[in-house]
């Protein structure tokens, strides 16, 4: 196992998932047990896996790859996460996957991690994952080890007050700057990584003059790079929000920010993607009401949703109904927004269904461009609507229907029907022991895909339950200690009696601080001299 964050009494770490392109699908000519490279035919390299089954015969299966990499048997489904154009094209043909992490041998993750938690300060961080030697230590040069494997986001902070960050990790880089975001030809030889980024080209800083730094999956760069990265990431509002709400913070307490400040922002719910797409909702709905002129009562309780939701700042508070009403609407929207012919299948559907950044591209586009309404909303249910903003309004009448009791709109909680998911495996599956507490559980939060306080959840689930979240949550301050909170509890044994006993808390962000292990010895040998 390996940890998210982590801390000793010097040094404190934070890792997320950074989007880099570090892969490519190539579509290759193969010709039998051979491929098609620079006008010659190459041999395919073959491999056995074996997949062992218990109680079963094994399963064996031959891989080949190309030079780039494996050759993808099911395209379709590999190529689900490329399929983002509208409308979808599917690609035919054989491709093969080139990725920075096929190759063990290049990956020195684990030997950097172990090293890190030996670590005197920020200076010795940088080192050990950017791979270049910093004056302000006694490593020797020689000593030092360039990094290579997995990228990640990592924040770093030491006892000293330094702060550091760096895109740890090895980087593509390719012929052409720019490739990358589409299947290349792999025959012509013309679209080849060429290696990876030096170390010193990597994203990196210590010590920026604004007093802070934030990561959140978002995207990154700094002074010293000067070879492509990223070539395409999309819109991280945590990361905005986050830097939003510390930033107020150095404002207001001339930067002597606490850990409970910093809890704080951990529990903020302010979604600004959803605050954006409620207003473009909002504004193409507008435009097709103008045209009508009804007076039901299921016509003014879209009028009341509407004008609740004009006054929307984006809040996922567990205790807010507006999310409520913004999250079966949107649904609503998109599973009738693509018309069938642009349906590959459920999968894609689901995909497009649940891509926030994707409703905010595209709802923005539709406002400013109604030209391509035709395109796209054609269909409302089993009936032809003439506009977006007409497939909009309808999708919100249907949401005022799903409100309505005895003539009035309810007002339900987004805790309600926004819960948390804690899956026990094969305990899930039993009604028994479903029954006795020890299968699915489930909590009412608050929250969405892009609050500080995240909780995701499935639009094409009935009760947008929540599967993904953070699962532990932490705070380090040097001068006092370290916060934590874990969601499934301090033990994952659902018989030990401390297992979910922290999710409250949780939740809450009511985060436990913890003892140093020399507080603990300390008071180990105190009960051992009683």
């Amino acid at each position: 196992p390996a940890h998210g964050s982590f801390s000793t009494d010097k040094i404190s770490v934070g890792i997320t998932t950074v989007h880099v392109d570090n892969s490519d699908i190539y579509e290759e000519e193969i010709r039998g047990d051979s491929y098609l490279f620079k006008g010659k035919l190459l041999p395919l390299k073959t491999r056995e896996e074996v997949i062992k089954i218990k109680g079963k015969q094994p399963i064996k299966y031959q891989v080949k790859s190309t030079h780039h990499g494996p050759l993808l048997d099911d395209y379709a489904l590999a190529l689900s996460n490329l399929r983002t154009s509208l409308p979808p094209e599917l690609p035919q043909g054989n491709f093969s996957l080139a990725w920075i992490g096929l190759d063990p041998h290049e990956d020195t993750s684990f030997h950097t991690f172990l090293h890190i938690l030996k670590a005197n300060d920020v200076f010795e961080i940088t080192e050990l994952l950017v791979g270049v030697k910093r004056k302000e230590t006694k490593t020797k040069k020689e000593d030092i080890i360039v990094p290579k494997g997995f990228t990640q986001n990592i924040i770093y902070a030491d006892h000293k007050g330094n702060i550091g960050y760096t895109m740890s990790g090895s980087l593509v880089k390719r012929k052409h700057r720019g490739f990358g975001t589409h299947i290349s030809k792999g025959s012509t030889g013309e679209n080849e990584w060429i290696g990876t980024i030096p170390p010193n080209q990597r994203p990196y800083i210590i010590n920026p003059k604004k007093g802070y730094l934030v990561a959140a999956n978002g995207p990154t760069s700094s002074l010293n790079i000067n070879s492509q990265a990223v070539t395409y990431m999309g819109l991280q509002p945590r990361a905005t929000r986050i830097d939003q709400l510390v930033s107020e913070l150095v404002q207001k307490k001339s930067g002597k920010i606490t850990a409970n400040d910093m809890m704080e922002v951990m529990k903020d719910t302010k979604d600004i993607v959803a605050e954006k797409n409620v207003k473009y909702l909002i504004k193409m709905s507008e435009k097709y009401i103008k045209t009508l002129k009804d007076k039901s009562l299921e016509h003014k309780i879209v009028l009341e949703i509407i004008k609740k939701l004009k006054t929307w700042q984006g809040n996922f508070g567990v205790d807010s109904v507006e999310p409520s009403y913004y999250a079966v609407w949107t649904r609503r929207v998109m599973k009738n927004f693509l018309p069938e012919e642009m349906i590959i299948d459920e999968t894609f559907k689901i995909d497009i269904l649940n891509k926030a950044n994707s409703r905010l591209t595209l709802f923005r586009d539709l406002l400013n461009n109604s030209t391509k309404e035709e395109k796209y909303c054609t269909r409302y249910e089993n009936k032809t609507v003439s506009s977006c903003g007409e497939l909009f309004y309808l999708s919100l009448r249907d949401t005022a229907k799903e409100f309505t009791q005895k003539g009035k709109l309810r007002e339900i909680q987004w805790g309600q029907i926004h819960r948390a998911m804690y899956s026990y495996g094969p305990f899930s599956k039993s009604e028994m022991l479903q029954k006795l507490g020890f299968g699915t559980r489930y909590t009412s939060v608050g929250g969405s895909e892009d609050t500080v306080h995240v909780h995701c959840f499935d639009l094409s689930d009935p009760f947008f339950n929540s599967g993904r979240s953070a699962n532990s949550k932490l705070v380090v301050d040097h001068g006092e200690g370290t916060y934590l909170s874990i969601d499934t509890g301090i033990s994952e044994n659902i018989f030990s009696g401390h297992n979910f006993d922290l999710n409250e808390r949780h939740t809450n962000t009511d985060l436990i601080l913890m003892k140093s292990l020399k507080e603990v010895m300390a008071r180990a040998d105190k009960e051992a001299d009683i």
